[in-house]
């Protein structure tokens, strides 16, 4: 009997060691494999948070495991580059509608400014001041309505808007605006 007790209580010491080991390598095993699956996921939460710190240019690395996550992560890497796009394209209309502006607005300042100096006086140059201030104010109603249109338009497909212009008509009024708005000049 003792040594079926003897038996009896190493079978059980085996048990809990053998118990205990197995917890622990369950749990090593269960670290392992949670750390090789979470590793995607926070590869994309860094990179969201660089793209909150660097800006639009980051991605996430491609992870070619041909599963769920990798093709999240290829159609997040996609969308950034469609948002990139926009705001590339968002950022040259601003620069293209500042430059298109600029010009009839220097001219209308030049002609106030001719006014204000002596124009006010004269007739003929308040006429010719006030009537190219007018014409420009017009350019200018016409320039944002094709901005508009051209708005418009790249919402609706990528065709480009063409419009004929008469080149020697555009130069010869581009000089007669800007010989009323600096008469010193000769042109």
């Amino acid at each position: 009997m003792e040594t079926l007790d003897h038996i009896s209580n190493l079978i059980l010491i085996v048990m809990i060691v053998a118990g205990i080991g197995s917890v622990f390598l369950s749990g090593l095993g269960g670290l392992v494999l949670s750390k090789q699956l979470l590793t995607p996921i926070q590869s994309l939460a860094e990179t969201i948070q660089n793209i909150k710190t660097r800006g639009l240019h980051e991605r996430v690395r491609p992870m070619n495991n041909n599963d769920e996550l990798s093709r999240l992560a290829q159609h997040f890497n996609d969308m950034m580059d469609q948002l990139e796009a926009a705001f590339q394209q968002q950022k040259q209309f601003v620069e293209d509608a500042s430059h298109e502006l600029r010009t009839p607005l220097t001219i209308m300042k030049g002609h106030l400014s001719l006014l204000q100096r002596w124009g006010k006086d004269d007739p003929l140059v308040l006429n010719i001041s006030l009537e190219a201030a007018l014409q420009e104010f017009k350019r200018m109603e016409g320039i944002v309505q094709e901005l508009l249109e051209l708005t418009r338009a790249e919402n609706q497909s990528s065709t480009a808007l063409r419009e004929s212009v008469a080149l020697r008509s555009f130069i010869q009024y581009t000089l007669n605006r800007f010989a009323a708005a600096h008469p010193s000049l000769q042109v």
